[in-house]
């Protein structure tokens, strides 16, 4: 059998022995023995020895190319517009500081774990999709 060219970041269709089961996989890290895979249909990673994978598979075609330009589609189509507006921490008042009333504090106030002394909260006034 023919040794696979596989390269690193590269997304490939292998073809299982004499069947027509494919496989789509990602080439994660190659050592001198070994590639670390991702296989698409299920996202799990593992490790593969290179000599297995030659005797086992045939090169079909990298997808990398077709795989980008989808996933960059995907993307375009959920990018959402969010308008957000600064109002006043409802939690501490607008101060920045809570009372301690456990009695840790030499001054008797804790920043604010809401806006962590900021004063200011973001409020999400409104999401649509470009």
């Amino acid at each position: 059998m023919e040794d696979l060219k596989l390269e690193v970041n590269h997304t490939y269709l292998l073809r299982y022995g004499c069947t027509d089961t494919l496989s789509s996989i990602t080439i994660l890290i190659i050592t001198d023995k070994a590639y670390k895979v991702r296989w698409s249909g299920s996202g799990s990673e593992t490790w593969e020895l290179k000599r297995r994978m030659n005797s086992d598979y045939t090169l079909v075609e990298d997808i990398s190319d077709f795989i980008t330009n989808e996933r960059v589609e995907e993307f375009k189509q959920t990018l959402l517009n969010v308008s957000t507006k600064l109002i006043g921490c409802p939690a501490c008042g607008g101060t920045g500081e809570t009372q301690d009333f456990s009695g840790t504090s030499t001054t008797g106030k804790n920043i604010c774990t809401r806006c962590w002394g900021s004063k200011m909260i973001v409020e999400v006034a409104e999401i649509t999709q470009r």
